[in-house]
């Protein structure tokens, strides 16, 4: 479907108002999703970042992000809402939206939140890499999974990915890291 036939923006201002149930909210940004998920993204992208919008609201278009059911869209945004905003509320709701997308690549985001100056955005980067890890059939597995990906980047020309997700694995397995990347390069090669 094209993106430029709909016009999301109603949709959007209905998944964004806090006045709505939940469901209707999340219904809103599937919907917005449905017919425009590109013009949906970029606009729920602009709230978030827009500081002259309250916390709340800002916490509302991170929770439609999630709702649009588009990761490889909108994680990116989400990762970039845990560092980049000035309300802590909005930074730990972007976490838990992490967790509860499960996905392996935020773990590399979660790492640098854990040396976060704002304890509970430590506290919340923590139960969600847990969440994470756990989600994906505990440590040992979730390690396998992202050092084939790290591979992967490598092979494709992107050692800055593999860095970034290498050292995520120093901090998870710090005993057995050195051994671990050892055995990657030589899958790789």
């Amino acid at each position: 479907m094209r993106d430029d036939i709909y016009d999301v923006s109603l949709l959007l201002e209905l998944a964004l108002d806090d006045a709505q149930h939940p469901s209707i909210r999340r219904g809103a940004a599937e919907v917005a999703a449905i017919h425009g998920t590109e013009s949906a993204v970029a606009q729920l992208m602009s709230v978030l970042r827009d500081r002259r919008h309250p916390p709340a609201r800002r916490m509302l278009a991170c929770d439609a992000l999630v709702a649009l059911q588009a990761p490889h869209l909108t994680l990116r945004a989400i990762e970039d809402a845990a560092f980049e905003n000035d309300s802590s509320a909005v930074r730990i709701n972007a976490i838990a939206l992490m967790a509860k997308l499960k996905n392996l690549r935020s773990v590399s985001a979660l790492v640098k939140l854990l040396r976060d100056r704002d304890a509970s955005v430590c506290e919340a980067a923590d139960a969600a890499l847990v969440q994470i890890i756990e989600a994906n059939g505990g440590r040992e597995q979730a390690i396998e999974k992202m050092l084939t990906r790290a591979a992967e980047l490598l092979t494709r020309g992107k050692p800055q990915g593999a860095y970034a997700i290498v050292i995520a694995i120093l901090v998870l397995d710090p005993l057995n890291a050195r051994a671990r990347l050892l055995k990657a390069r030589a899958d790789v090669h």
